[in-house]
């Protein structure tokens, strides 16, 4: 696994940063992911099931974000994002 797929965006239901066995806290995951062009950003009401997550189901559709879901984002897509009031970034 690549430094960027444990850092990537997490599926609904688990944890927004990925810590490796080797013990590093979720502190330092994050912090690595901020100085590596990635945001941390919160969906807003207004973003509640527009957001994909990059799943696709057959039959169902694309996966989404929910209301307050915490994800990791490249900055640039994480401001274009907050500036159309769909998410906060932290």
């Amino acid at each position: 696994m690549s430094d960027t797929e444990s850092v990537i965006a997490p599926r609904r239901g688990r944890p927004p940063v990925n810590c490796d066995e080797a013990g590093e806290t979720v502190e330092a995951v994050a912090e690595a992911v901020v100085s590596s062009g990635y945001v941390r950003c919160r969906v807003l009401k207004a973003g509640d099931g527009k957001i994909s997550t990059g799943e696709h189901l057959a039959g169902v559709g694309d996966l989404t974000y929910a209301r307050n879901d915490v994800f990791n984002m490249p900055r640039p897509v994480g401001e274009e994002l907050e500036n159309r009031g769909l998410v906060e970034i932290d």
